[in-house]
């Protein structure tokens, strides 16, 4: 529901607001690469992230607990490109690296590396003693070429053993007023920067009031949809999943759901894409999504995308996983649409059409 009275308690700790530029960095990719959520593949957002004295091109993620950094031991192909910052802990004479080892896999990605601990800086915030993964190894397509230095996870759930999420590190260290991350990404023919906010909402980038709706659990930025609509017609009508990435460029949906709608929309399959002539993108009719009671419109140049003067469909269909058959996920491209608030203290997700 609308809630002025809501962002007005977003926006009271404005002083206290940590602001942090993103960069859109573009790159092309093979139509058989766009597989599941597909995290850190197609268009990325960078912001400038301080671990120790090591200035790392970082990426967001509200779809994972942990930090990681690539690291100066790494041994991957991709780790020795050296037009790229790896996390050096000789740099750092207060940080500490521990022995205990992990691994993290999602899609066909995976990395490996040891818990580390180290002054953190984010924009004018200083954390010390935040914990880490340091990588040794990285694999999966997601890191073919490489564009970053570090992922900053944004969600609550499953952090590394003995470790605690940003988020509620920087509750319990009461950093700011409201416990709430703040992200506008604006069209990419209009700019190429965007922003992330922590401790509110920059009101400045909205066009309208948000409306906030219910995360399924607390530290899973998820909702309920009950419905898909295509102008009148109902698309899908049992409950999904409505999971919201920072890290994923398409929306991701069931691969049933995705066959199902393309068929009615009139794209045909090309390899993992789904095609259409740019001609016909102005006589699609818009896309809503009933999320958490609330309405959520995208319309047809908000769905689709252009690569190499052909237009495709912004939405792919899951593959692999079985929890995936339940579950749409939104990435940036739906959040160059709608302001996306993600409220931490209230289990909230915030929308808003934005400038």
């Amino acid at each position: 529901m609308y809630s002025a009275a809501l962002l007005s308690l977003l926006t009271s700790s404005f002083g206290c607001m940590v602001y942090i530029p993103l960069r859109r960095v573009q790159r092309d990719v093979p139509e058989k690469e766009f597989i599941g959520e597909n995290k850190f593949v197609g268009p990325v957002y960078l912001g400038v992230v301080k671990i120790g004295e090591n200035t790392l091109e970082t990426v967001f993620d509200t779809t994972n607990p942990n930090i990681w950094a690539i690291s100066s031991t790494c041994k991957s192909g991709i780790c020795l490109d050296r037009r790229f910052t790896n996390y050096d802990i000789e740099k750092s004479p207060p940080a500490s690296s521990g022995d205990e080892l992990f691994v993290y896999k999602e899609d066909r990605n995976s990395i490996k590396a040891h818990i580390s601990r180290d002054v953190l800086q984010i924009g004018k915030l200083q954390i010390t003693g935040q914990a880490f993964g340091e990588v040794t190894k990285l694999f999966g397509p997601a890191f073919q070429e490489r564009l970053f230095d570090c992922v900053f996870g944004l969600g609550g759930k499953a952090p590394f053993k003995n470790t605690t999420p940003f988020l509620d590190n920087i509750s319990s260290l009461q950093h700011f007023n409201r416990n709430v991350v703040g992200i506008w990404l604006p069209n990419p023919e209009h700019s190429l920067e965007g922003e992330l906010v922590l401790g509110g909402v920059d009101t400045k980038k909205l066009a309208q009031t948000p409306f906030f709706i219910p995360t399924r659990r607390p530290g899973h930025w998820s909702a309920t949809i009950t419905a898909i609509l295509y102008g009148e017609h109902t698309l899908v009508n049992n409950d999904r999943v409505a999971v919201f990435s920072t890290a994923a460029y398409l929306i991701s949906a069931p691969e049933d759901d995705s066959r199902h709608i393309h068929k009615i929309l009139g794209f045909w399959k090309e390899k993992n894409l789904y095609r259409i002539e740019c001609s016909k993108v102005e006589d699609l009719k818009s896309i809503t999504f009933n999320i958490g009671g609330e309405q959520i419109e995208l319309k047809p140049r908000e769905y689709t995308f252009v690569q190499k003067n052909e237009c495709f469909s912004g939405i792919v269909a899951s593959r692999g996983n079985p929890s995936d058959e339940k579950t749409w996920s939104f990435g940036t491209l739906f959040m160059q649409s709608y302001y996306t608030i993600f409220n931490a203290d209230a289990s909230t997700l915030g929308f808003a059409r934005s400038f």
